[in-house]
């Protein structure tokens, strides 16, 4: 993707790939519509999934991952937004009730990078074995596991019981309404200050 050429000089790129999609995790409340979310604090990995939830109804909460248990066990979130790995890396499917997907997701991107300066000490012999063992290849094997984990962590929530909603085209169509203004005035924001933002977003769409 070219759009990445200059986004990586200070660093030695050798894998890049996505999470698998993120899903909506309640402690006690289904989410069916965008008008279940209203409201309700989720917590958010970063500022642009904040954002994201904001335009959804939500009351978007930062905290680190590891946090997330306690405050959902305890009830100072109500769920948080995330790939479905979570359900069994961090336990969340002991405080989870409910999973919610089919809208469109957000995703981020996941990197494997090296110190350039340690990268050019290597002799070529060295630059060709970490070649060999990075790039495209153990890109799609890092997208791929997480992938696996994740349906995985999903297909053991139900089988103990417990509900995976997917939004029906009518709902969906509405969380996804709303996501697309907010992209669009991203984007927007992004070009004025001369950002070629819908250029990433056409490559990443292809």
């Amino acid at each position: 993707m070219e759009q990445l050429n200059n986004e990586y000089k200070r660093v030695k790129l050798l894998g890049i790939w996505n999470n698998p999609e993120s899903v909506l995790m309640t402690k006690d409340k289904p989410i069916k519509s965008l008008e279940d979310l209203k409201g309700l604090k989720i917590r958010v990995s970063s500022r642009n999934v904040g954002d994201l939830l904001t335009a959804w109804g939500a009351s978007p909460v930062s905290m680190p991952i590891t946090e997330v248990y306690n405050s959902m066990s305890t009830g100072v979130i109500d769920g948080v937004y995330t790939d479905a790995s979570v359900l069994q890396s961090f336990k969340l499917n002991e405080v989870t009730q409910y999973v919610t997907k089919g809208m469109h997701s957000a995703l981020s991107p996941q990197f494997l990078i090296m110190n350039r300066d340690s990268w050019e000490g290597l002799d070529e012999a060295g630059k060709a074995a970490m070649t060999k063992l990075t790039g495209v290849e153990m890109s799609e094997k890092g997208r791929k596991i997480q992938a696996d984990h994740a349906e995985a962590a999903l297909k053991a929530f139900t089988e103990n019981g417990k509900e995976v909603i997917t939004l029906s085209e009518t709902e969906a169509a509405k969380f996804n309404a709303a996501s697309a203004k907010l992209l669009d005035q991203a984007v927007a924001d992004l070009e004025a200050k001369g950002v070629k933002a819908q250029d990433f977003v056409s490559a990443l769409k292809q």
